[in-house]
């Protein structure tokens, strides 16, 4: 198969897990599920447009989580973390395009 295939298969897979078991501690069983989905799903997307940029942009989203999760409860390091994340994603899709032009 096509490395443009597999590889934002496997890092979705590894996002999909990690987020689940960060976010397992904090949150239901539920809401972990979902958001260890919605996490896969970005980031399998972001990596088909923007590669190996997807994969800093989450680890630099875990690392905002990690890092306000002591200070200001689950949802809230949640949202902060996502915001990261979409940020740092459009970021790297403007550096693609930018290098393109």
């Amino acid at each position: 198969m096509d490395l443009l295939i597999v590889l934002p298969l496997i890092f979705a897979a590894l996002a999909g897990a990690g987020t689940y078991w960060l976010t397992r501690r904090d949150l239901s069983r539920q809401r972990a599920t979902v958001i260890s989905v919605g996490s896969a799903v970005a980031v399998g997307a972001s990596f088909t447009f923007v590669l190996y940029l997807a994969v800093l942009a989450f680890v630099a989203a875990v690392a905002m989580y990690l890092l306000l999760r002591s200070w200001v409860d689950a949802n809230r390091a949640l949202a902060v973390s996502a915001t990261t994340f979409t940020g740092l994603i459009a970021a790297g899709a403007m550096t693609f395009f930018l290098a393109q032009a």
